[in-house]
């Protein structure tokens, strides 16, 4: 018999021009902290800017570290927050709203030059190759 694959992570998101939204996105709790969130995160930003999205916004719980840490990394920016936006049982938690300016976060300058992303390299050349119709990773790379 054929076993299904375990789904262990996901990102939904949105593209309407040149403007998407990151409506979801998550990993399993037991293959957290192992990069899997940075390459599905990387690998949704790259597919959004293909789609010629400008920009993309998302919300994130104000009290959930990793994530902001992790969409910092990647560009995004603190736009505001929708306060007590997420209900809990044990309280409410803000939202934290965020942009990412996708031309200028895989912009040649903010490749060459920032330190602030470690896909720099990476991005770089698919920049390079995406421009000559081919891709650096395979689409099914997870």
């Amino acid at each position: 018999p054929k076993i299904a694959p375990k789904i262990v992570g996901y990102v939904l998101a949105t593209n309407i021009i040149d403007q998407a939204e990151i409506i979801s996105f998550g990993i399993s709790p037991d293959h957290q902290g192992c990069g899997l969130g940075d390459k599905l995160l990387t690998r949704c930003l790259h597919d959004l800017t293909s789609a010629n999205a400008h920009d993309t916004v998302l919300e994130v719980a104000a009290d959930n570290v990793p994530a902001l840490q992790l969409y910092r990394r990647h560009g995004f920016q603190i736009i505001g927050t929708r306060p007590q936006y997420y209900k809990r049982p044990s309280g409410s938690a803000d939202a934290v709203m965020m942009k990412c300016n996708l031309w200028e976060a895989f912009s040649w300058p903010s490749l060459l030059w920032s330190g602030k992303r470690n896909y720099n390299i990476r991005a770089l050349l698919n920049l390079l190759l995406q421009n000559m119709k081919c891709y650096l990773w395979p689409k099914n790379f997870l």
